[in-house]
């Protein structure tokens, strides 16, 4: 959740960035200008733009080639590179207290985000306090987020070796926001409401709902996920890393629904896979008496593995997962999804 959070705020900086010095800077300035302001606010990050064209008059500007790398000693470090992006802004409002945005769309986005292990105390911070992610952006009103085709990579370093996974074909919509809690009137709400459609990895079709509240006094993030027909074996590159298994097989269809309430996440899962089959390897966290005690449990669980129309009702099981000091967090909720699954097989 925390990297959502911090996706979406990056990308507000910069759009808001662009349509706040836009209105005090001319088209051959604007560069300079937004450059300049990102320092600024981050010394250590990197942020280039290709072009620029600004129509102050008919409310409109677009940038192509944007690309941003923000700090790389931080434990999590964002990469993404836009083509194209476009916003349109109300003309009346540039003059005005608040930046009045209709509408953002970006365009085939690549992102990727990178963290690193537990092993390094001190790089995960806990959440910030209410409001302090939209502290720095200036009051603006926005009515709607719109992303085409986008790609999000995930990576997680652990000792010597990269975990990835990777969501493709991303079309995502978020609905009104603001950036300062004084500006919350009707239809703009406390939550900010996230929906998207996606590929995981090649197979997989991958539904995302998230609603979270950046000026709450304590978080309570709400996740929805739903995906159908994943082919296991295309996740090992994150699995084989992170916990010594190859997996293949087919899940049929996996929902769960999440609350993030500081630092516990709780809901419930459910899971419909045929043809599961689990392979492990050692680790330097895991020997290799423990791999193959691991690997002779797992083949009396297999034989309990369920085809698609076996039951009516899909599984169910709790997910409780307490976050453990210097977790990632995208780590965190991953290990929680791991673990309510190992329940659904020892049913």
């Amino acid at each position: 959740m925390h990297i959502l959070k911090t996706l979406s705020l990056s990308f507000l900086t910069l759009l808001l960035s662009l349509v706040a010095i836009s209105v005090f800077a001319g088209a051959s300035f604007l560069r300079i200008a937004i450059l300049k302001q990102v320092h600024h606010g981050c010394p250590s990050c990197e942020l280039k733009i290709g072009t620029l064209a600004l129509a102050p008059l008919f409310g409109h500007l677009a940038a192509t080639d944007v690309k941003f790398v923000s700090d790389p000693a931080s434990g999590t470090v964002v990469r993404f590179y836009i083509p194209k992006l476009e916003i349109q802004f109300n003309p009346s409002a540039l003059f005005g207290a608040v930046l009045d945005i209709r509408k953002v769309e970006i365009f085939a986005p690549q992102v990727t985000v990178r963290e690193r292990d537990e092993s390094h105390p001190g790089v995960y911070p806990e959440f910030p306090p209410p409001g302090y992610a939209t502290s720095a952006l200036p009051p603006a009103r926005g009515q709607e987020i719109l992303i085409h085709d986008g790609r999000f990579t995930y990576e997680l370093a652990i000792l010597n070796k990269t975990a990835r996974i990777e969501i493709r074909n991303i079309e995502a919509q978020s609905g009104g926001f603001v950036t300062r809690q004084s500006l919350l009137t009707k239809p703009y709400e406390h939550l900010i409401h996230l929906q998207a459609n996606a590929k995981l990895e090649h197979s997989g079709t991958l539904f995302l709902n998230v609603l979270f509240d950046p000026f709450a006094d304590k978080n309570r993030d709400q996740i929805e996920i739903d995906l159908r027909e994943q082919h296991l074996a295309e996740a090992n590159s994150f699995f084989s890393v992170t916990g010594g298994v190859e997996l293949s097989g087919t899940l049929h269809h996996a929902h769960a629904s999440m609350l993030l309430a500081e630092s516990v996440l709780s809901g419930v899962l459910s899971v419909n896979y045929e043809n599961l089959n689990f392979t492990f390897h050692s680790t330097p966290q895991r020997g290799w008496l423990k791999t193959w005690l691991l690997g002779a449990a797992q083949s009396i669980k297999r034989i309990k593995t369920r085809p698609t129309k076996s039951s009516s009702q899909d599984p169910k099981v709790q997910i409780f997962f307490v976050r453990k000091p210097h977790m990632p967090v995208t780590k965190w909720i991953l290990k929680g999804l791991a673990d309510a699954t190992e329940k659904i097989i020892s049913i």
